[in-house]
């Protein structure tokens, strides 16, 4: 993959050099770099088609070339999106949304980890968020009052 890349740079490094030192009109330039793109897409197709071909051969499945990149979380389990969704709702002026633990959790008595805990609330219960706040940079809800959880593991409610 990484030789594919640099020869692309190396493709394209030489497009735009030869492009600067050409005495050629504006539209015979543009022509000139559609075509080297029609290529250059082409040879691409062609190299991919060879690494398919290897990786075949060495028994590399595409699975394990991403292992480090991490698919983003449904809507309803996105913790993030329900935080700025919970924060809209609140500056409109509703009281109380309802939400649901994705991850089992603690509640403390403020928001902070080094508070007390005086609860806990496990994977998949249903809850209902009476207020955002935040401390050191973190976001916290609040669940009842002296009851707080960390807003990264509360999302949204399934609608089944």
């Amino acid at each position: 993959m990484c030789i594919k890349v640099l020869l692309q740079k190396t493709s394209l490094i030489t497009l735009i050099t030869g492009f600067a030192l050409s005495s050629l009109s504006a539209e015979d330039n543009n022509l000139l770099l559609k075509k080297a793109v029609i290529k250059l897409y082409k040879d691409n197709q062609a190299l991919e088609k060879r690494i398919e071909v290897l990786e075949d051969k060495l028994g590399i499945k595409r699975a394990e070339q991403n292992t480090s990149i991490k698919v983003p979380k449904a809507v309803e389990e996105n913790s993030f999106v329900f935080l700025q969704r919970a924060k809209n709702e609140f500056a409109k002026g509703k009281k109380i949304i309802p939400a649901k633990a994705i991850e089992s959790a603690k509640y403390y008595s403020k928001p902070n980890k080094a508070s007390s805990v005086v609860g806990s609330v496990q994977k998949g219960t249903n809850l209902y968020v009476k207020g955002i706040e935040e401390s050191y940079g973190n976001a916290w809800y609040k669940i009842e009052e002296g009851m707080f959880v960390e807003a990264s593991m509360i999302s949204f409610r399934s609608k089944k």
